[in-house]
């Protein structure tokens, strides 16, 4: 038996919301990190069910979906995942969290990249590049602040098994190789 499992009991008799909220989104967030994938999504819907709504929990609210939607993502639930980071993203960006919002966006332009989506990989990308030029932040801030790896060169074990299933799949490229295969010369300072 792990040890998580004997803490979720306890976990559930928190009549804190907002701390019960924070201690699955947490607990979510190590078991991503063991890559114990279904494990850590079933513990972060629990996490998302109890998620206050109040303003100040929007950086609770971005640490969970983005754990949420890296779980998901590497579950194989692609449209939950990425409705999660982007939610990430949107919650970052309104409590001017903007070195996390670039964070996500990375994630989702890899997302995307993994799903052979260029276009919203681009668009993605392109998201990036504006935080970075108007508040001066890389993913790799975000990343850095963190506890623990982000998915941001490869596609996890769990989550290439089930693109290989899928059917024929190209090799996953990094954000700065797809966008300037894509954007015209134009675009990119965009």
């Amino acid at each position: 038996e792990h040890l998580w499992t004997r803490a979720l009991p306890a976990l559930r008799t928190l009549d804190l919301p907002f701390h019960r909220a924070s201690l699955l989104t947490n607990l979510g967030g190590l078991l991503h990190q063991l890559e114990q994938y279904a494990e850590a999504a079933a513990v972060l819907d629990e996490a998302a069910s109890c998620l206050p709504g109040e303003a100040k929990t929007f950086s609770l609210a971005v640490q969970l979906r983005g754990n949420r939607g890296l779980a998901l993502y590497a579950t194989g639930r692609w449209a939950e995942a990425e409705a999660d980071l982007g939610e990430a993203a949107s919650c970052a960006l309104r409590c001017g969290d903007f070195a996390a919002a670039a964070q996500h966006h990375q994630e989702l332009s890899q997302a995307c990249q993994w799903r052979g989506d260029y276009e919203g990989a681009l668009r993605h990308h392109r998201e990036l590049m504006q935080l970075q030029r108007e508040h001066g932040v890389t993913a790799q801030a975000a990343s850095a602040r963190q506890a623990g790896p982000r998915p941001s060169g490869g596609v996890p074990a769990a989550c290439r098994q089930r693109l290989e299933a899928s059917g024929p799949n190209p090799a996953p490229i990094s954000c700065h190789e797809s966008a300037s295969k894509v954007m015209a010369p134009s675009d990119a300072s965009a």
